[in-house]
């Protein structure tokens, strides 16, 4: 009846649109949390690669002691012979 009057109306109702701004909301509050989770799993892996290499120059520094306190050169480090 009102398309033949002239009378249609264009836009959005209300509930339309709080639905839009719900689902926004909840992509927001999801996209926060995967960020979050993406940041503490890169500082967890930079810690381990940190800890992995003070264990190494440990163990290196550790062997290198070792061969000069029993009489060793540093040639003995090398493996030359």
């Amino acid at each position: 009846m009102r398309r033949m009057l002239g009378m249609t109306r264009a836009g959005f109702t209300l509930i339309e649109l709080m639905i839009v701004v719900a689902i926004i909301g909840v992509l927001a509050v999801l996209a926060v949390f995967g960020v979050r989770r993406y940041i503490a799993n890169a500082k967890a892996a930079e810690a381990r690669n940190t800890v992995a290499r003070i264990a190494q120059s440990t163990l290196a520094s550790y062997e290198f002691e070792w061969v000069l306190a029993n009489g060793g050169t540093t040639k003995d480090l090398c493996g030359a012979r």
